[in-house]
């Protein structure tokens, strides 16, 4: 979740490092607003897009304190995330195995996205 617009901060950071003659050599080949955006501003958001997203799912699929301080997982398990599952397994129904295989399970979800972003992304190696 994105709280005091902090991602925003993020993309408005990114749309500042791209250079102005980048839009100006578009618009002098006659390029509309559209093809602009299409062909130089997204590309040039990418890395920040990606981030953004990974930090987004992150906090999502760890939404756990807000939860927990608000409703408890109540009523009855109405508002339980898997976060807060793993958390009321391990220490107060005192089973800390299956508790910890939760948390590595979430980890491997979370692995998941994240190989399915950069997948989706095209990150390629710094040379």
């Amino acid at each position: 979740m994105a709280r005091n617009g902090i991602h925003d901060v993020d993309f408005l950071s990114g749309l500042k490092t791209i250079p102005a003659e980048i839009y100006e050599a578009a618009r002098v080949d006659g390029a509309g607003a559209w093809r602009r955006f299409w062909d130089h501003t997204l590309p040039n958001l990418k890395y920040i897009a990606l981030l953004a997203l990974m930090n987004i799912t992150i906090a999502t699929l760890g939404a756990f304190v807000l939860i927990l301080g608000l409703t408890g997982g109540g009523p009855g398990i109405q508002t339980e995330v898997i976060a807060l599952y793993a958390y009321h397994t391990a220490f107060q129904a005192r089973e800390v195995g299956y508790g910890s295989s939760i948390a590595m399970i979430m980890l491997l979800i979370n692995f998941a996205f994240a190989a399915i972003y950069l997948k989706f992304f095209r990150v390629e190696r710094a040379r």
